[in-house]
């Protein structure tokens, strides 16, 4: 299936069957343009792309790489650095936004697991997509845990969309990864890119 395309399916009968999809690294820009997507038009995701990123950079740091995948390893990296990089930039805008409209209070949760925890994560009231990297909680009119979603949470990105009616005094700003860990991740992904090898893929683009 290639990005932005339709494709679909039906079943005759009682059916069972299985699916496994690959992509190459390249494909991560358009994740992040299809979650835009599902965010505009409120439907829940059925793979996180923030999750998959992160995944897949801290597979690509404590995975060893022979000489005959070389090649497409530093591709890999390329792609999740520049990913990363414009990852940890929205999300630093959103939570300044946040502190500056008044929010006071954050707490950070225990980092995830991010294969087995995502049917427990909370869930954004407003487009129901699962915020994984912050998301925001009212602690007036209802405080919301992992596993127990409430009408007052909501991602980022809704932050400020009538969640509920309380101010933003009495919201909570709910993380795992601190944004100098997001960005440790990418600044260790880019260290294993030379000039050289960002030159030569960039030439390919």
């Amino acid at each position: 299936t290639f990005p932005n395309t339709y494709r679909a399916g039906f079943s005759t009968g009682t059916s069972c069957g299985e699916a496994v999809n690959f992509a190459p690294a390249d494909w991560l820009r358009y994740s992040a343009a299809s979650g835009a997507r599902y965010r505009l038009y409120h439907r829940p995701c059925f793979v996180s792309q923030e999750i998959l990123l992160l995944r897949a950079a801290k597979d690509a740091i404590t995975t060893s790489t022979t000489a005959a995948g070389a090649s497409s390893s530093l591709n890999l990296h390329y792609h999740l650095a520049r990913e990363l990089r414009r990852l940890v930039k929205e999300e630093a805008i959103l939570r300044a936004k946040l502190w500056q409209a008044g929010l006071r209070k954050s707490r950070k949760l225990p980092s995830f697991d991010e294969e087995s925890d995502v049917i427990a994560m909370a869930e954004c009231s407003i487009c129901h997509m699962h915020p994984y990297l912050s998301y925001l909680e009212c602690t007036k009119c209802g405080t919301t845990t992992i596993g127990n979603n409430s009408k007052s949470t909501a991602c980022l990105h809704h932050a400020s969309n009538n969640m509920c009616e309380c101010s933003m005094a009495d919201k909570c700003l709910v993380f795992p990864h601190t944004l100098k860990e997001l960005q440790d991740l990418a600044t260790e992904i880019e260290g294993r890119l030379s000039p050289e090898d960002r030159s030569k893929i960039q030439a390919t683009e």
